[in-house]
Parts: C-alpha cells; structure tokens; sequence
C-alpha cells in the first residue's frame, strides 16, 4: 500500500500546473496556476503559451516539467511532488534567464469547492489567501513576492494587468465572492543567471494555516518518491524488450493508482480532468462534474490493470464501494415511457465518492462491468477466500444478474451516453456477466436460468 497520504491529487497540461483537487479526488480547487515574464518593454510571455513544452520522466511517481522560449532566452523548469501526510503541493521551480531586467509573475487561478463560484482571496502572510465556505488555499513563496494583487478573472486579474502596459500596476489586496485569481511579482534578482525557487499551496479545511517555507524540501521530494516505490516494490510486470517500456509500465501503474480516492478506498475515477472543460459552463449553485467521478465501467478497467499487476487489495475495496452504490429498491425507477424499469439491482452512470449519483442515465453494461470485476478477482483467490468472497458479495451479485436477466440486453444509453439500443460493447459485458453467474452458482435453478438466458 503506497504511504502517500496527503489528502490532494495535481495534474499538469501545457507546462503547468492544471486541476488540484483536495481533500477528496472528486473536489476541484484550482483551476491553472502559471508564470509570466515581461521585460517590461517589449513582450509579456504567457507559460502555458508562449513556451515549448517538454516533459522528461524522471521515475515513475515524478516528472520534469522543461518550458523554453528561445527567442526571449527563458526557460522555466517545474518538478511537483506534496508533503508527506500533508494537504501541501510543492512545485520546485528553477528559472533560467539569459537577459537582464525580467521580471517573474505567478498567476493563479483557483475554482474552490469545484467552482469559480463564490470564491475570495486576499493578502495574506507572504503569500494569498483564497477560500470559499471552509476550504481554504494559501500560496506562498519560499522567495516571497516584491508586489501581490487579487482580482477577478477577465476584469482585474494580473493577465489583464501586464496586458495593459507591460507593468504590474494593480495592487488590490481583497477581491470577495466571485471568480478570482492572485498574482504576485517573485522577489527575484532583476539579473541574468539561474535561480531555484519553491512555490507551495497549501489546503486546509476548518484548520489554521501555517507557513511551510523552512521544510526540507530534498528530504520532502525523497519520501515522496519512497513512498510510491513501497507501493511498486511487489507488483508484477511483464518482460520490457527496453526502458522505455518499463519507464512507462511503472508510470502507468503509478497514474492508474493515483486515481483512487485515499478517503473512500476502491473509488476509482475515470480521469483526474473535467471532459469537454473548455466548453464547460457553470451556473450558480450547480454542482460541476466530469470524468473526476466513478463511472463503473472505468472502474472496472483501471481495476483490471491493478490486477494484472498484482495489486488485488485495490480490485478487492473497488468491489465493495460498488456494493455501496449498487441501487436497491428504494432508489425508485427508470421511467423510460413506455418502459418503466425499477433501479434495483442496477449502478448509477456516475458517482461521487460519496456515492451520490450524478447524471441518472441506465447503461447496461456497466451493470455487467462490476459481476466481470467480481469474477476477475474470485477467479484468482483460493478456495477459502472465494467462499469469503461468495458470502460478501452474493446479494450484489443476485441483484445485478436479476437485473440484465429482465431487462437486457437492451441499454436507455450506450457508452459514450448518446444512443440507446445494443452494441457489441454492452452485450458483450451483460452476457459475459450472464455466463459469470452460469459458473458461481452451477447447479442451481438460478444458474441454469442465467445460462439459459
């Protein structure tokens, strides 16, 4: 079991930090946070934009972020890793200049509690403060920052204040409930050369927040990478013809686990990312979700990989949290008119980890998905362990087999959520599961039915 407990999970796109999500992995908190260099004269340069972008994979729990701009002779380089037991995200920057008179920004802009809804930020200590509700974020500067403002996104934001003359001129210490953003010029030397510095965000729910600049970060970054090799040291592989494909069997392992939830073990999401996000439009009050939630049938698959590794203890936990959000029968019906079909017995499209449902649509398949994980697990258990797993899991099973038994193989909505009707997909997974159940109780009436069926 990996030792990493810190209660937040980071994803990076185009050169930067992107999604952060805390203390559960089905809560977004910030949105994108990213440098800006200006020269103060001729040109303002945008991280995620401006810069090529190289990713150098460093072991399979950390990577390199490498950003270049040749023609301004600048270059950006990002290693993240979080505290050990800790809510902190560490981002180890090293910012390479070639010229003198730059100055470096940090832009960060957060979406608390899944949204930019009803967010606020202030000066805060050395660093800002935003929050919303009891969740609050403080970022802070292991260099500090010579200037600090706050703002809301597109109005008074630091992208809009470089863009106006290619100076920091804001200096607006308190910006309240709305979709906000920080920025602050790093206390940096205004000469060519390489500097290291260390930028961290720290999460907090109803707790007081304390600066962390004094840690050992080495000694940080070591534990982290520790841990996750305790999680790797016993899992299997197959044989690599190079290291390019061990390089990214182990990182892969690495991602799979990470989407697990460390509060709700077994919640398996289907991806650490938002679908569709740049078209992706919030309304007050709404909650917002995405692939950040637990769909069965991504579930199953991330499942299966952690197998084949020979992680079971994973598989084992992701088939009692989906005996926790298999519907029972006072979850009602689908009324699909002039079909009505009670849930009993089937899974939700989606869930958070709480096991609230999210979009309500029945797909068939992912009825099957969770019996198919079932058998995947108990067919490689000893005889005892399958009679432990029989008696935990039977009503889970009874229940789903029932349900594609009556009203299979026919889906409301096949797997991409569009159509509805049958596709190899779903009636491969509904009569596997049939089949399934044909072998766990052979011998049986209901047995020789789901053969049957």
């Amino acid at each position: 079991e990996s030792e990493v407990k810190s209660p937040l999970w980071f994803t990076q796109a185009n050169g930067i930090l992107t999604e952060v999500f805390f203390p559960t992995i089905d809560k977004g908190q910030i949105k994108d946070s990213q440098f800006y260099v200006t020269d103060h004269k001729t040109f303002v340069l945008e991280e995620s934009k401006d810069f090529e972008h190289h990713v150098h994979v460093l072991s399979p729990s950390r990577v390199r972020l490498v950003n270049v701009n040749k023609a301004k002779g600048v270059t950006i380089i990002h290693e993240f890793f979080s505290l050990k037991d800790s809510p902190t995200l560490v981002d180890e920057v090293t910012v390479v200049s070639e010229r003198d008179g730059l100055d470096f920004y940090l832009l960060s802009n957060p979406a608390i509690d899944n949204t930019g809804f009803y967010d606020s930020a202030a000066i805060y200590q050395n660093g800002f403060l935003m929050s919303e509700g009891s969740t609050q974020l403080f970022i802070e500067s292991s260099v500090g920052f010579r200037k600090r403002s706050v703002g809301f996104v597109g109005h008074s934001d630091g992208h809009q204040d470089l863009a106006q003359d290619k100076q920091m001129d804001f200096d607006f210490e308190v910006a309240e409930n709305g979709n906000v953003a920080t920025f602050g010029e790093f206390d940096l030397p205004k000469v060519k050369g390489e500097y290291r510095l260390h930028v961290l965000y720290h999460f907090t729910q109803h707790k007081e927040i304390r600066s962390q600049i004094e840690t050992d970060f080495e000694a940080a970054k070591a534990a982290f990478e520790q841990s996750w090799q305790r999680y790797l040291q016993d899992k299997r592989s197959p044989k690599f013809r190079n290291k390019q494909e061990a390089d990214l069997y182990w990182r892969s392992l690495v991602i799979l686990k990470s989407h697990e939830d460390k509060l709700n073990p077994g919640a398996l999401i289907a991806s650490l990312s938002i679908p569709w996000g740049e078209k992706q439009y919030e309304t007050a009050g709404a909650k917002i979700g995405g692939y950040h939630l637990i769909w069965p049938r991504d579930l199953y698959h991330a499942a299966m990989g952690l197998i084949l590794a020979g992680d079971m203890k994973t598989p084992i936990n992701a088939l009692r949290f989906l005996k926790k959000i298999q519907y029972q029968k006072s979850d009602g019906v689908w009324d699909y008119n002039p079909r009505v079909i009670p849930k009993e017995g089937g899974f939700p499209q989606n869930t958070w980890v709480t096991g609230e449902s999210y979009w309500g649509g029945l797909q068939l398949d992912q009825v099957g998905y969770p019996i198919n994980l079932f058998w995947q697990v108990y067919r490689r258990m000893s005889a005892s362990q399958q009679q432990l797993l029989k008696i935990e899991f039977d009503s889970m099973i009874k229940k789903g087999l029932d349900f594609i038994q009556k009203y299979g193989p026919w889906s409301a909505q096949e797997r991409w959520e569009e159509n509805f009707g049958l596709s190899p997909s779903t009636f491969s997974s509904a009569t596997s599961a049939l089949m399934i159940g044909g072998e766990l109780y052979k011998g049986t009436e209901a047995g020789e039915s789901y053969y049957k069926t």
